[in-house]
């Protein structure tokens, strides 16, 4: 047996008894993960070990009723997303945070015609701030470098077809989306990390107007030869750019903490 073999071992034990403590202390009073991270780093628990145990108590022990969110249940996720007759294959996905990785989602007609749409529509991307009228579009931010355009549903035929897609394969209303915002980021490009859901503390008043997200669904349109990626700095992962891939996340508690 390999020394990594009795380390993985080691930490699935540690493990166990880490979500079996969180289980019997935790279950009657409500305690956020940075408490239990907190808390049980000072303990001498590993990281990862704290991770993992944390996630499992959060999922298992929620005393909020979560939110319905698009995509499928990931307590026993399918092979495929289904929309018509057409198949779309899950070739990742993570419980937390809860995301999935879409495999060509657009076919690549689809994404051309989408671009060339939009070139011609581009303009700076904006960011909501709470400073802004509550009848403004956004601000300007050095944090968002990219240029974006927008389409509604009825706004283009090639749109609509997306989002009778997403709508059937997610299983969520059409009524209940946004629009399709499509964006570029030219070399040297970004927007800084950010939540999408909006933060109650400072935009309550968005909420209250629109309602809360409760999901993002990403479409590539294009494969860069370099660059490009979506980074979860939190949860440690990067998403490669891969022309008509699409990446889905979702947040059941919407919460900045």
């Amino acid at each position: 047996m390999s020394n990594a073999t009795v380390s993985n071992m080691k930490e699935f034990a540690e493990l166990d008894l880490l979500g079996e403590w969180i289980s019997c202390d935790g279950t009657q009073s409500e305690m956020s993960s940075a408490f239990l991270h907190s808390e049980l780093t000072a303990l001498g628990w590993h990281h990862r070990s704290v991770d993992e145990a944390v996630a499992r108590f959060l999922l298992g022990n929620l005393t909020q009723a979560p939110s319905r969110v698009p995509g499928p249940d990931l307590t026993r996720p399918p092979s495929h997303l289904t929309a018509g007759e057409a198949k779309y294959p899950i070739l990742m996905f993570s419980r937390v945070p809860r995301a999935m990785l879409i495999g060509s989602f657009l076919h690549e007609a689809e994404c051309q015609q989408i671009i060339d749409l939009s070139v011609p529509r581009m303009r700076r991307s904006l960011v909501v701030s709470p400073t802004d009228d509550v009848n403004s579009d956004g601000s300007i931010s050095y944090g968002r470098t990219s240029s974006q355009t927008y389409f509604g549903f009825g706004d283009a035929e090639i749109c609509d077809t997306v989002f009778r897609r997403a709508s059937e394969a997610l299983n969520w209303p059409i009524e209940q989306m946004e629009g399709l915002q499509v964006l570029r980021y030219g070399k040297g490009a970004e927007f800084t990390p950010h939540f999408d859901f909006f933060d109650p503390r400072s935009h309550s008043d968005i909420i209250e107007r629109t309602g809360q997200r409760v999901g993002s669904l990403l479409m590539y349109l294009n494969t860069p030869v370099a660059g490009g990626g979506t980074i979860f700095p939190d949860a440690n992962f990067e998403v490669a750019p891969h022309m008509g891939n699409a990446f889905l996340f979702t947040y059941d508690h919407p919460d900045a903490d």
